[in-house]
């Protein structure tokens, strides 16, 4: 029954999109190129943001535990 369903919806899906119909709206190219500097910014802006957030609390984990945090693996100059 579930593949069924999913073979219906795939279905109707797929002749949704193939059925032609009116577009009352421009895009320009820039338009589009405007939309995947968005995507882009935003997966880069979320893997970044996931990734310090992870390494906060694995820091905070490991303080609790009594283990000294690992070192970042991009340290500032010494001056």
């Amino acid at each position: 029954m579930r593949h069924f369903l999913t073979l219906a919806l795939g279905l109707w899906a797929g002749l949704t999109l193939m059925i032609p119909s009116d577009a009352h709206a421009y895009l320009d190219p820039g338009t589009m190129g405007m939309a995947i500097q968005v995507i882009v910014a935003a997966i880069a802006g979320g893997f970044m943001f996931f990734r310090s957030g992870f390494t906060r609390v694995r820091d905070l984990a490991l303080r609790i535990v009594g283990r000294k945090p690992a070192k970042s693996p991009v340290e500032p100059p010494k001056p």
